[in-house]
């Protein structure tokens, strides 16, 4: 009995250990549990604050891009008022800078040809202005200057006046300037002459060809000018620089002889005293 009541405590003994022990692996892995679950909660948290960090860098970079937009829009409507912003205007300012009007001084250069074919060419007071009506206003006045020459002074002038109708008004009033001079400079101890003008490009080019009464040739004289950058000498003439405007779809109307459409000489014109 005793070495049973001996075995039977050792085995309780045993069984109290091997209790004692799986309570505190049960314990150990209650708290390892514990530890997970809470690393768990933790990356959870992370990847909660990551998606809340991602979607606030999409929402920035949605603003962005916004912005981004935006700024081109405004840069798309920047270049479109500068394109706005014509020749025609940025000429106009450059007007006011100076003080010297090309349109103007085109209008009062008409007037004086108007006054110098009803002085000189018309054959009556009541004859219609040569200019009334005209089309191309350029080669119409250097027509005017070539048949006063042939009533003031004898000589026979032919104009060989080939201009399109999108001559800045600067480019109208220097060909009539030039054509002048250089006639002023033969026409006195010439027989005939051909005055010839014509476009090359944006340019144009003025030639005169004089004989005497021999059939000699005789050269223009040297025009009395500084340098220039707009007009060049050339062999029996000079040419004229960048005065050819941008072709346009129609012709303006001139409404009298010192009334012009903007930018060009040769227009129709519908009245002149």
């Amino acid at each position: 009995m005793t070495v049973i009541a001996v075995i039977l405590g050792v085995v309780a003994l045993a069984a109290f250990a091997a209790t004692i022990v799986g309570m505190r692996r049960l314990s150990q892995q209650r708290t390892a549990t514990a530890v997970a679950q809470q690393s768990v909660v933790q990356a959870q948290q992370q990847v909660a604050t990551a998606d809340a960090a991602r979607i606030q860098a999409d929402e920035h970079a949605k603003d962005a891009q916004e912005l981004l937009q935006a700024a081109e829009a405004r840069a798309a409507a920047a270049d479109d008022s500068l394109a706005e912003f014509t020749a025609t205007e940025l000429e106009h300012l450059r007007r006011a800078a100076t003080g010297l009007d090309p349109q103007l001084l085109w209008a009062l250069e008409l007037t004086r040809s108007e006054r110098t074919w009803r002085h000189s060419v018309s054959i009556g007071p009541n004859q219609s202005s040569v200019l009334m009506g005209s089309v191309n206003v350029l080669a119409d006045v250097l027509q005017v200057e070539a048949d006063a020459i042939r009533e003031e002074v004898g000589t026979y002038v032919e104009v060989q006046a080939d201009v399109p109708a999108d001559v800045s008004a600067a480019g109208c009033l220097l060909a009539l300037r030039m054509s002048q001079e250089l006639l002023a400079t033969v026409v006195r101890h010439v027989e005939t002459s051909v005055l010839e003008v014509h476009v090359d490009g944006p340019d144009i080019v003025i030639t005169l060809l004089s004989t005497d009464e021999h059939g000699a040739s005789i050269e223009p004289g040297v025009l009395a000018m500084p340098n220039s950058e707009g007009v060049e000498p050339i062999p029996s003439g000079v040419r004229i620089r960048n005065v050819i405007a941008a072709p346009v779809a129609e012709s303006g109307v001139l409404p009298g002889p010192v009334q012009f459409a903007p930018e060009k000489c040769s227009q129709e014109q519908s009245g002149a005293q």
